[in-house]
């Protein structure tokens, strides 16, 4: 029979197997306590970087403990990172509370047979934040290159107002002379 341990492990490598064959990259390193930061499971995406905890449990829920140490976690990461704690067979309702206590950070409470569609959904969300953003900022860049043409223009403008006084006070001076000249005469 297996210990605790040992099916901590193998509910580990059944996770990353669920993950590898949906198509999601998956990958593990691991420092010198066998771990990476207490991190099972990197998944990075060009929208979204996303670190798992598995935890597996004989028969008692998962409480806020596994939580706390996954935010522990976070604080060590890139800011937008999000965290996944993935359990076997479920969460107290410490966990939950937990969770939702800690806003700054990004936590999904999930289960093996939902993790795939949790981190599709979060992937998609994040890519369709990505999309948004940069629909602004190409606005934002189409309204910046339009002042400079505005810009432009308006100093184009002021060159020809400033050659139009030039012209006409070039007329006045004419104007006074020969005014003068008739005066005079």
């Amino acid at each position: 029979m297996e210990n605790s341990k040992e099916k901590g492990v193998l509910f580990e490598i059944i996770v990353y197997s669920i993950l590898k064959d949906a198509g999601l990259k998956p990958f593990t390193t691991s420092g010198p306590n066998g771990g990476d930061g207490r991190v099972d499971i990197h998944i990075n995406t060009p929208y979204v970087n996303i670190v798992i905890q598995c935890e597996f449990r004989e028969q008692e829920n998962i409480g806020p403990g596994a939580v706390r140490e996954l935010i522990e976690v976070l604080v060590e990461r890139t800011p937008g990172t999000v965290g996944i704690l993935v359990v076997d067979p479920g969460f107290s309702d410490g966990a939950f509370e937990e969770a939702e206590k800690n806003p700054q950070f990004e936590i999904i409470l999930s289960y093996k047979n939902s993790i795939v569609s949790d981190i599709k959904r979060i992937v998609e969300a994040k890519k369709n934040a990505t999309i948004t953003e940069n629909q602004q900022l190409v606005e934002a860049r189409r309204e910046y290159q339009q002042l400079i043409l505005d810009v432009v223009e308006i100093r184009l403008e002021v060159q020809r107002l400033r050659s139009d006084i030039d012209d006409l006070w070039q007329l006045f001076l004419l104007l006074i002379l020969k005014f003068g000249h008739l005066v005079k005469s």
